[in-house]
């Protein structure tokens, strides 16, 4: 294995980093915690070899680094600074404060003490500054940030929809899908996360920070929204007060309903998919539950 601190100790040196705990090497991301200038601080740097060189984990590591630099909004972590050493490019950005939201070793559950009201306000608040983002004149944003269609996500994870849904519900959701192609293609217009999941969420008591902004790029009113809205399946209470006070932030409604309902055909074959070769043991706990909840949604969606 490479020795990756030697190689970026240099960098260290430059701007006085001080390396202290090291959360991933490799084979795509080199993640070390620090302190920086009396600082808690967090270094990044994509390290993938090989044939792969016009990688994705540089382009994922320039956008988000773009994205924390422009950004200026609340519950990310602050940027430092960015740079390149021997071909691989970094980003030094700040530690944020609280615990991540993941329940165990769970990708796609969240802790049951995250469904308060303090945190339905705070994750409000961190869609609405977010996807205020669109609506503004940011250059580099247009530059860096991917723009997908409604084609790239169906090539994504449609495959296999016959196996996993059952012949005539995957004809259904297909026929549905493939009638809204322009409407989802062009209401890409704020910008997303895209992996809005308990490990990306960090809670503390006066903080509600999003980290990991490896995938960001333009999204729609719906995408993000979704993603926690599923998994908030266990707490009904906090999932419909969510959707209502969201809904109730959107001006076109109905245009929202309908993305509401296409994230939900999407979201749901994708996690259907997931659940069934989940391996971590709380997530084969509720796999049936997750799985039915999933469908049903996505049944409602397709008959609506």
């Amino acid at each position: 294995m490479a020795d990756y601190q030697e190689t970026f100790q240099p960098v260290f040196d430059r701007i006085g980093f001080e390396p202290a705990k090291t959360f991933r090497e490799g084979p795509r991301f080199y993640v070390v915690g620090g302190g920086y200038r009396g600082k808690r601080a967090v270094f990044k740097a994509d390290v993938e070899e090989g044939p792969r060189r016009l990688r994705k984990a540089r382009w994922r590591t320039r956008r988000e680094a773009i994205f924390l630099e422009y950004a200026g909004i609340k519950h990310i972590p602050e940027f430092y600074e960015k740079g390149v050493r021997r071909k691989f490019f970094w980003f030094l950005e700040g530690w944020v404060s609280g615990e991540s939201q993941e329940m165990g070793g769970s990708t796609f559950l969240v802790k049951e003490t995250f469904f308060t009201e303090r945190n339905m306000e705070f994750l409000l608040e961190f869609l609405t500054e977010l996807h205020r983002l669109g609506g503004k004149s940011i250059p580099q944003f247009e530059a860096h940030l991917p723009r997908y269609t409604l084609a790239d996500y169906m090539n994504f994870i449609w495959s296999d929809r016959g196996h996993l849904l059952g012949k005539d519900l995957a004809e259904e959701a297909a026929v549905y899908l493939k009638s809204r192609h322009r409407l989802f293609n062009i209401n890409q217009t704020v910008v997303a996360h895209h992996e809005l999941y308990g490990p990306h969420i960090f809670v503390a008591p006066d903080q509600f920070s999003v980290i990991d902004w490896e995938n960001v790029g333009w999204g729609n009113l719906a995408h993000d929204f979704v993603s926690i809205w599923i998994r908030s399946f266990a707490h009904p209470d906090f999932q419909s007060e969510l959707l209502k006070r969201f809904r109730a932030k959107q001006k076109a409604k109905e245009v929202f309903d309908q993305l509401f309902r296409l994230e939900v055909i999407l979201q749901g074959v994708g996690n259907i998919r997931f659940f069934k070769y989940a391996k971590a043991p709380e997530e084969k706990l509720v796999a049936d539950e997750v799985s039915d909840f999933l469908r049903e949604n996505l049944e409602k969606a397709v008959s609506a």
